[in-house]
């Protein structure tokens, strides 16, 4: 709900989004909450097949909330702009804590789970530390691709 620091219904010229796209020929699929893991699954399959049975194009529109400041790894509540009881209350639906939850009710055992997490941090260490190491690109990659000719 928020452009930067400002919300999104005082910046933008629209209340909605998807309400716009709409306005193509295209299909349009929401969800207001896209916490659910399921959800999201079952609407990218609706997606595909609509895709695939009409040859339109779909936009997707995903409803969520960003925990961090809009650039960086911080907490901005003290900016003012959003409270931690938002947060708090976006935080109790996070999806992947959700999906965690189910999956350990529907009896997935926890060493499995606790295995690919590991995989994942593992894997996103090993691409910050690449990212650390590599050379910054020349600036005159800036430009390049950026134009279709």
């Amino acid at each position: 709900g928020f452009a930067i620091h400002t919300p999104t219904d005082i910046r933008h010229g629209y209340r909605s989004i998807a309400d716009i796209i709409s306005q193509f020929d295209c299909t349009v699929f929401r969800d207001e909450s896209a916490t659910d893991v399921a959800g999201v699954y079952e609407m990218t399959k609706k997606a595909i097949t609509s895709i695939r049975t009409t040859g339109k194009p779909v936009f997707l529109y995903c409803r969520y909330y960003r925990y961090f400041e809009h650039v960086g790894i911080n907490e901005d509540y003290n900016a003012g702009y959003r409270s931690r009881k938002e947060f708090e209350k976006w935080m109790a639906k996070d999806p992947i804590a959700t999906q965690r939850s189910k999956l350990l009710a529907e009896g997935t055992n926890e060493k499995i789970i606790t295995s690919i997490e590991k995989k994942i941090d593992d894997q996103i260490a090993a691409s910050i530390d690449r990212a650390r190491k590599d050379p910054f690109p020349d600036k005159k990659e800036l430009y390049e691709d950026i134009y279709a000719e």
